[in-house]
């Protein structure tokens, strides 16, 4: 019987660039095997622009039902496809083969089909190419809607995996008390206490209730999460990891550090949440995938909060995965899902080193994503065990080429609540910051799959995301908690900016005036007062948080 593909949210690799998922010219490479599963969605004919605007309504402060949110039902009635077209073409493409369901919003199709199958149905050829030294297996040519479904759809993607099989190591558990515990040098108790946390994280049910969904592309590590416990004495929130397609293990990368990393930034901010689900995908494959199973996780009251540390070069995303992310973005904040993205840790250069001109990381560029950037403390007495006194923008050239990403090269249009900025151009990035210095996270185990680990710093962008996700589930659990109903807070950015405007939520932001994350020479972007490209609207001082929605 044939598995259908998970649902989920966002691809690619860490510290590097995934190329070639545009369409574009032909493509040479050796006939991929005629059995292989490939993931495909279906975008159906649906009311894009009108769902935007609402899903922006519903966001913005003063605005008539603002954070009434709607079901996926109520979405699909109003618009997605219709019942008669939605089912129409799920019978087309089930005759051809294709195993999978009609999302419930009814704006897109998603599953599986074989090689064979899809080459048949799409009039294409499948090939195998080599994409940054790894198999892949794509369309030769850019995908088409067939003429069997013109009528009815918007567009195709997908039906690109990586295909390589290796021979995967058998898991190996040694004694957790073999391990060598380091003295931390974590400075998250002094961070909670900076951005005034402290009191929520400590309490007797930081996040209870409230669970967060996560995108990696890297297996998840119960090893690692088993000796940070022993070591620390930090609360891990249970974890669920949700395969979201055929991946065999080998597609991953080892040794297993970035998904440790997020879930224990999460869990040093948020100890008590109900549990962190895992949205465990294939890079080379589309983005719409993870984001598709991510977003029907969050339905019948799954995850408030998305976060994904994992990023595409904004270039490098093709106008109909776009098209298609954007819908399944703006159904999240319809439904009162908020989405929080890393903008990546190559500056204001989010397609180096391949390109680096002026460019931002998606899905943090969608006008319906909160976009965290990345900070570095200042101490007192230049003393990194001290007292913080302030932030910079996180940049650590020429040690290495690392800075948090920001930038004003997104193509993506610009959203009302940017409209009073001073900067040209279209979406720009971030919204916020948070510290993102390797050395404020301290040391983590990092394990291969057979279970061997050494402690090693390690941070980034990668631990902001999770972090301020950590710290949406601790105002969420408060708030639910005083008023006795079960919270969602939505897209947050709405909000933010017109705060921003006033003077008397200026307590709300730590303004970020030093630092730049121009690591290529682009003459973009440097922190100055106010908002600006490199640390957005600043770091957020999160019981200002709670205080703005609890009023």
């Amino acid at each position: 019987m044939r598995r259908l593909i998970g649902w989920s949210i966002i691809a690619t690799l860490f510290g590097a660039v995934i190329v070639g998922c545009g369409g574009g010219s032909e493509i040479k490479g050796t006939p991929a095997s005629r059995s292989l599963e490939l993931p495909v969605a279906v975008g159906l004919k649906r009311d894009g622009q009108g769902l935007a605007r609402a899903a922006a309504k519903r966001s913005t402060p003063g605005q008539p039902n603002s954070q009434a949110w709607s079901s996926p039902l109520e979405i699909a009635r109003r618009y997605g496809a219709s019942r008669q077209n939605a089912a129409q073409v799920l019978a087309k493409l089930r005759q051809a083969g294709f195993s999978g369901e009609v999302d419930a919003t009814r704006g897109f199709i998603l599953g599986s089909m074989s090689v064979a199958e899809a080459e048949r149905f799409f009039s294409t050829s499948i090939v195998v190419v080599k994409s940054d030294g790894v198999a892949v297996a794509q369309p030769k040519t850019a995908l088409k809607v067939p003429e069997s479904i013109t009528d009815q759809v918007d567009e195709v993607v997908g039906l690109r995996a990586k295909t390589t099989l290796g021979k995967v190591a058998s898991k190996i558990i040694s004694n957790p008390n073999s391990v060598y515990c380091p003295p931390s040098t974590s400075q998250s108790q002094a961070a909670r206490i900076y951005y005034g946390m402290d009191n929520y994280a400590t309490s007797e049910n930081a996040g209870g209730g409230v669970s967060i969904a996560m995108l990696e592309t890297e297996p998840t590590s119960p090893r690692a999460l088993d000796v940070y416990r022993q070591c620390y004495g930090v609360n891990i929130p249970p974890v669920t990891v949700h395969l979201v397609d055929f991946s065999s293990a080998d597609t991953f990368s080892a040794p297993i550090k970035e998904s440790t990393l997020d879930i224990i930034a999460a869990s040093l901010i948020s100890p008590k949440l109900s549990g962190i689900d895992i949205y465990q995908f294939d890079p080379y494959s589309s983005i719409v995938f993870p984001l598709a199973a991510a977003l029907k996780g969050s339905y019948n009251n799954g995850a408030q909060i998305i976060s994904t540390s994992v990023g595409f070069c904004e270039k490098n995303v093709s106008d109909e995965q776009i098209s298609l992310s954007e819908w399944i973005l703006a159904v999240a904040a319809k439904t009162g899902v908020t989405v929080i993205a890393a903008t990546g840790d190559s500056g204001s250069s989010a397609c180096a080193p391949s390109d680096t001109g002026p460019a931002a990381q998606y899905p943090a560029s969608s006008p319906f994503v909160t976009a965290v950037g990345g900070t570095q403390f200042k101490f007192q007495d230049d003393n990194s065990q001290g007292t913080i006194i302030g932030e910079e923008v996180w940049n650590n050239s020429p040690t290495s080429q690392q800075a948090g990403g920001g930038s004003t090269g997104s193509r993506l249009p610009r959203p009302d609540y940017q409209k009073n900025l001073s900067i040209s151009g279209g979406r720009i990035v971030p919204d916020i910051s948070f510290i993102a210095s390797p050395s404020a996270y301290g040391q983590i185990p990092v394990c291969t799959q057979t279970q061997k680990c050494v402690m090693r710093v390690v941070g980034g962008t990668s631990a902001s995301a999770p972090s301020v996700a950590g710290a949406l589930a601790d105002t969420i659990e408060a708030l639910s908690s005083a008023e006795g109903l079960p919270r969602r807070l939505g897209l947050l950015n709405p909000t933010l900016y017109a705060l921003a405007q006033q003077k008397s939520e200026s307590k709300l932001f730590q303004d970020i005036t030093k630092g730049n994350n121009d690591l290529y020479g682009t003459g973009c972007c440097a922190a100055k007062k106010k908002y600006d490209a490199a640390s957005g609207l600043g770091s957020l001082k999160l019981d200002k948080v709670f205080s703005l929605f609890g009023r």
